[in-house]
């Protein structure tokens, strides 16, 4: 009777583990040498070939689920003893490839991750170090199925389950990260053009022109800088909370809303970098002006 029911709950958990297939979507280290463009090559290689490995696992995964539904059929059908032990043969092969469908889905994803090639070594030290705990995680189970005996195999299969809702969680977690992480970069490129344009104002003040219209302006710029970091680091906030199947979609909806909030502040700051660049032209403009034959007679000031 206890036999009937393990194997009851193997078709339960693996049914569910097929209806929840995630649809995911074709979604190395490097030695530091090479120039810029040619890490990028060997990133999109790397890529490229673990794209392949998903999509060959995938196969090797939907054909193991064929041959599972098939056993159970036959199982049931009969009711033979041997086909009851092919079936939990066949279910510890569906097992496998299960997990090995969801090791080759997180390398891709981390693959995907290297090949940007505008996210700060920070981030993607950070998105990859989650994924290498997770896919260690994963072969941990998988050396426990291959060690588990076919007619023990029902705590197994819960397991594989759990870790099928986890790794649908884990990588809204991950893809979420990736998205601050493009956000992250587009603030740092814009702090940066803050910097030289106070700079540039610096300069001007320095010659006695009336900077105060640019430092209005600057001002504005940096508010919302500031306002793009703040809900940049709330988004992230939201993402990391992400540790479940059950609050994923509504804590990456969340997060997701506050970055598209951070971008705004971003389109917001743009404007007022052009507010920046307006006044630091009117700004020098007395000190450039003056009779024809001056402006004829003496070169433009070409260093700034």
């Amino acid at each position: 009777m206890r036999k009937g029911k393990a194997i009851a709950s193997i078709v339960l958990l693996l049914v569910l583990l097929s209806l929840s297939t995630v649809a995911f979507a074709n979604s190395g280290e490097d030695n530091g040498n090479g120039s810029p463009a040619e890490k990028i090559e060997r990133a999109r290689e790397r890529f490229e070939q673990a794209q392949q490995n998903f999509l060959n696992a995938k196969d090797r995964f939907e054909d193991a689920k064929d041959k599972w539904l098939d056993a159970k059929d036959k199982w049931q059908r009969f009711n033979r003893a041997s086909d009851r032990n092919e079936f939990l043969d066949k279910a510890k092969i569906y097992m496998l490839r299960s997990t090995d469908h969801l090791i080759n889905y997180l390398e891709v994803t981390e693959k995907r991750a290297q090949k940007l090639e505008n996210l700060d070594e920070a981030d993607l030290n950070s998105i990859t170090s989650q994924i290498d705990a997770e896919l260690a995680k994963l072969e941990a189970l998988k050396a426990e199925i291959e060690a588990t005996d076919s007619n023990n195999l029902s705590a197994i299969a819960q397991k594989v389950k759990d870790e099928w809702n986890t790794v649908k969680a884990f990588s809204k977690k991950i893809v979420g990260l990736i998205l601050a992480a493009n956000t992250n970069k587009a603030i740092s490129v814009a702090e940066k053009i803050g910097d030289k344009a106070e700079a540039k104002i610096a300069g001007l003040d320095q010659n006695g022109l009336d900077t105060n219209s640019a430092n209005a302006a600057l001002a504005a710029f940096r508010s919302h800088i500031q306002l793009a970091k703040d809900k940049r680091t709330e988004a992230v906030a939201k993402f990391l909370q992400i540790t479940d199947l059950n609050s994923s979609q509504q804590l990456f909806k969340e997060g997701h809303d506050l970055l598209k909030e951070a971008r705004d502040h971003l389109k917001e700051a743009h404007k007022s970098l052009k507010d920046i660049i307006r006044e630091i032209v009117k700004a020098k403009k007395p000190a450039n002006t003056g009779s024809d034959d001056e402006d004829q007679n003496q070169p433009e000031d070409e260093s700034d």
